[in-house]
């Protein structure tokens, strides 16, 4: 994705930084093992890896999103004395592009596939508009689980609204680029951990839904990801001096992390009051974003031959994640519904979900996807179309 949304980002200029790659190459790959694993494998075992797979792959996207889009809005607040809203404008539909065709197109896709399954919720119109303007997990409803890998995209998609637009505000009142930036993202980060606080006062709340994926309360995710950005931008030196003591000190933090969170995963579903205790509903996603983010710095600077076959496979899988990331659940029912029958083997059935989804994400994304994109450069200014490198 070119500095946009969750899962790729393609950098304006046609280059292509590593170790972001390998980011969005990760999370891609670990959210399909997730829900592979989920679907075919249905052990406690294998649901306890997927659910530590799947959690990581999508906080790694929230982070690597941020860090991409807060390098773009930083430069476009940093081109005049006064952000315009004409600048806001411009960075909308350069991401509305990016990542709006593909969302409806899938969308209506997963309509037609849960149709001819027999299974398509009977919801009302206001609740069917809430898919169309990425309200669907605005709310502590749980109904949203046929277009399941939408509530992410929900996260993104009014981060991208209202970040922005908070940050146009707070310019007048802050009129330093620096200050304005920092209190934007001090209200970004904190106001989503207190949600998940405040929401520790509702009984029998499902830690997946109502605090993992509830809306208002993740935006902090990307949030710490633009703070990543914003330490790049003005405190450079440090970033490229330090790359390697904050690497160490993110492998530190995410070591008892892992391990506490895989002790947990296993409970994360049961019916047990406390069963997840207040740590997991708060702070863990604040502290697993810092530790991404912390990554950063040295995964920015890795540099590698492009010729590398490894290199172009981690490149290819980059480059088709966001198709990929909306696409594999349809192909994951296709295979295990309609495919293969009771009697398929766990390992056909992993063969063709990744065969199928790679095959079908790349035609998505070289036919519909990039060409819908190369359109959002006849919109705007071009002083406001700016890289994130």
């Amino acid at each position: 994705m070119t500095a946009i949304s969750m899962p790729g980002n393609e950098p304006a200029n046609g280059e292509r930084n590593f170790g972001l790659d390998v980011i969005r190459a990760t999370a891609i790959i670990l959210v399909l093992a997730a829900h592979t694993l989920h679907a075919i494998y249905p052990t406690p075992f294998t649901e306890t890896i997927g659910t530590c797979a799947g959690v990581l792959g999508v906080e790694l996207f929230f982070v690597l999103s941020g860090f991409l889009i807060g390098s773009i809005i930083i430069k476009i607040h940093n081109i005049e004395d006064i952000t315009k809203l004409s600048a806001i404008k411009v960075f909308w539909i350069r991401r509305w592009f990016r990542t709006l065709p593909n969302y409806y197109f899938m969308l209506l896709m997963t309509i037609g596939y849960w149709w001819l399954m027999g299974g398509l919720p009977q919801f009302n119109a206001g609740r069917w508009f809430s898919f169309l303007v990425f309200l669907q997990n605005a709310t502590l409803r749980k109904d949203f689980w046929f277009f399941g890998v939408s509530w992410s995209l929900c996260i993104e998609e009014w981060f991208y609204l209202l970040f922005p637009l908070a940050l146009y505000f707070l310019q007048f009142f802050f009129p330093r680029k620096k200050q304005s930036l920092l209190v934007t993202l001090l209200l970004f980060c904190l106001l989503p951990l207190l949600v998940r606080c405040a929401l520790l006062m509702v009984k029998d709340l499902d830690w997946d839904i109502n605090f993992r994926k509830l809306l208002f309360s993740r935006l902090d995710g990307i949030g710490i990801g633009v703070f990543a950005a914003f330490i790049k931008y003005y405190q450079g030196q440090f970033w490229d001096k330090s790359k390697n003591q904050l690497g160490l000190l993110g492998l530190l933090l995410a070591i008892p992390l892992s391990i506490f969170f895989y002790n947990k995963a296993s409970s994360i579903h049961l019916p047990i009051p406390g069963a997840t205790g207040v740590f997991l509903k708060t702070l863990f996603f604040t502290l697993v974003s810092i530790t991404i983010a912390l990554l950063l710095p040295w995964l920015y600077s890795v540099k590698v031959a492009r010729n590398n076959f490894l290199v172009k496979a981690v490149t290819f899988i980059s480059l088709i994640s966001y198709s990929l990331y909306l696409l594999h659940p349809i192909v994951i029912g296709f295979v295990c519904n309609i495919l293969f029958t009771s009697n398929g083997s766990i390992i056909g059935k992993t063969i063709a979900i990744v065969a199928i989804s790679l095959f079908i994400s790349y035609l998505q994304y070289r036919f519909f996807e990039r060409k819908i994109t190369s359109l959002r450069n006849k919109f705007g200014q071009k002083k406001y179309a700016v890289s994130p490198d």
